[in-house]
């Protein structure tokens, strides 16, 4: 019996020790794809903590079908996307301040990070800049589709389950994913 197995019968037998154990083994992995679709600290950790949740209350509906890290990921990803449409209905101004934990304001700015050459770290900002500004122009399952292969390194069908789409469909979604932002990033790389 593989090891996931083992910790969700575990885990349905009441046995808490087995759902650490299996956060554990998710947790680094679930963050950094909820992260890269949210692209927000504070609320990758959110939809990472209701992910897990859900699948404690919801463990015994677990089919073996599937891989436990598939459906765990499909969760996590449907999550991701209830906090994108959610977040797309709001607004903050540029001007908006935020209170700090000691509860002073202060207005959301970025600092450099003065370890790296101040040259590399402008062209890397702006490069990773044109690539989340190309990646967000995407339809949301080719983005969703790119992220997780690509960055990820999700296989295709774990993909194809988690996006709840055929592999030839998902198949579509990387090919059209990746000509797109070909397309869209070639004009910077032929300066360079």
């Amino acid at each position: 019996m593989n090891e996931d197995l083992e910790l969700i019968e575990r885990l349905k037998g009441g046995e808490r020790a087995a759902f650490k154990q299996l956060v554990d083994k998710y947790k680094k992995k679930s963050y950094a794809i909820a992260y890269s679709i949210l692209e927000d600290k504070e609320e990758s950790k959110d939809v990472l903590q209701e992910a897990f949740v859900k699948v404690f209350y919801s463990i015994n509906s677990f089919r073996q079908d599937a891989s436990f890290s598939t459906w765990f990921y499909r969760i996590l990803v449907n999550l991701c996307k209830d906090h994108l449409r959610k977040r797309s209905k709001q607004f903050i101004s540029i001007d908006a301040t935020f209170k700090t934990e000691e509860g002073s304001d202060i207005k959301k700015v970025e600092i450099a990070d003065l370890r790296e050459n101040p040259i590399s770290a402008l062209v890397n900002k702006e490069a990773g800049a044109m690539i989340n500004k190309a990646l967000n122009k995407l339809p949301t399952k080719q983005r969703l589709a790119f992220i997780l292969k690509h960055i990820d390194g999700l296989g295709i069908e774990e993909i194809s389950n988690s996006l709840g789409c055929s592999i030839s469909t998902c198949k579509v979604h990387l090919f059209r994913a990746v000509r797109s932002l070909r397309r869209q990033l070639i004009p910077y790389y032929k300066e360079a």
